[in-house]
């Protein structure tokens, strides 16, 4: 990387230009532009492409010395370090930044109300959340947190079991910014959950209480780990009413989108002895399986009965609406905010996990009026 192309400098700006080279080569490092072993510009020469006095890239060099995100090395030059976040965020101004970082999967619908939580209780902190978006890309997870740490933030809020392992670790560091934990049942301090089983337990038992004795499912890969619990759900309702569990009745797709509820629902209905209803374990898939299943001829909830989880704004307006059990995100983002300000203030850490409950929104597509 030619570090000159992306480095400006403002010489009329308040910031001193030490500082200025100093953040932006920090910036470079943190995202990973610049990576381990590379050589930052010899003194002289990014001197004369910047048109300012050595001494300043000098003084720059040894801030970044100093921060363990270069080494000096006589006859050898500048030579760029791995990033060490939890080194950063002890050595400098615990003075607050006003920011916190969230990192989170997607901007999908399920994660507005959460979004929404986190932002309004923000607000009353005074504070300006960065929402970073991953996917499932774990390598984004480390790229965002070494810039979130670079940018100084105050706390962080964590969503999902893909962005947890890595935070989890760095948390050991009592200097690292605090860190709350949601939707990732495998931690066990400052973790923020919905009752996923008891959720899922609920909704299956309403179809059961329906009259229907074979009650399929549709589900997100059964080895995440937030998918788990659902499946436990899933399985305790019919064990408790006396039905058997078919694993042939289990559908399991790639993902939590429409699509896949598509492919899922036409999966589910090519049985041999297909299912009277079926247990769908979020709002997307199973508006992707309402799809399939008209275009297939098949009537819900004649045909096929169907439940949900969630209750995103458009399981209310799909033909039929969705009854679902209804995922608590909105009250979970305030708490998850609300947990930090707790944390930062200095309060400690909450021991074990703290669980909201459900409820089960009943509409039409389950065989209810």
């Amino acid at each position: 990387m030619n570090i000159i192309d992306h480095i400006h400098v403002e010489p009329k700006a308040e910031i001193p230009l030490v500082a200025q080279l100093t953040q932006q080569i920090t910036w470079l490092i943190a995202s990973g532009e610049l990576q381990e072993g590379e050589k930052l510009p010899p003194i002289r020469e990014f001197a004369r492409v910047l048109g300012i006095h050595m001494h300043t890239i000098r003084a720059a060099y040894q801030r970044l010395e100093a921060d363990m995100l270069v080494s000096v090395r006589p006859g050898r030059g500048t030579i760029v370090l791995p990033f060490n976040p939890s080194y950063f965020a002890e050595t400098h101004s615990t003075l607050p930044s006003f920011l916190i970082g969230v990192i989170l999967p997607a901007p999908a619908p399920f994660y507005q109300p959460y979004i929404e939580g986190i932002t309004h209780a923000s607000s009353d902190n005074r504070w300006m959340p960065i929402f970073c978006y991953f996917g499932d890309n774990s390598l984004l997870v480390e790229r965002y947190i070494h810039q979130l740490i670079a940018k100084q933030v105050d706390g962080f809020i964590v969503t999902s079991p893909g962005a947890t392992d890595i935070l989890e670790n760095l948390t050991q560091n009592d200097q690292f910014p605090p860190v709350v934990f949601v939707d990732a049942p495998h931690i066990q301090h400052n973790s923020i959950l919905a009752d996923l089983e008891g959720a899922v337990h609920q909704a299956t038992n309403h179809l059961i209480e329906h009259g229907h004795k074979r009650v399929g499912l549709i589900t997100a890969p059964l080895d995440w780990e937030n998918v788990t619990p659902c499946y436990q759900g899933y399985q305790n309702a019919l064990i408790e009413q006396g039905l058997e569990f078919d694993p042939n009745l289990v559908v399991e797709v790639s993902d939590f989108n429409p699509e896949s509820g598509y492919e899922g629902a036409l999966e589910l209905i090519k049985k041999d002895n297909p299912p009277s209803a079926a247990f769908i374990i979020a709002d997307g898939l199973a508006i992707g399986a309402l799809q399939a299943l008209e275009k297939s001829g098949v009537v819900v909830p004649k045909d096929l009965a169907i439940t949900s989880f969630n209750n995103i704004e458009a399981a209310a307006i799909v033909s039929p609406a969705l009854t679902t059990a209804s995922f608590p995100a909105y009250e979970i983002g305030v708490l998850a905010a609300q947990r930090l300000q707790d944390l930062l203030s200095g309060k400690k850490p909450e021991e074990g996990q703290t669980i909201l409950e459900s409820h089960l929104v009943i509409r039409q597509s389950c065989g209810c009026p």
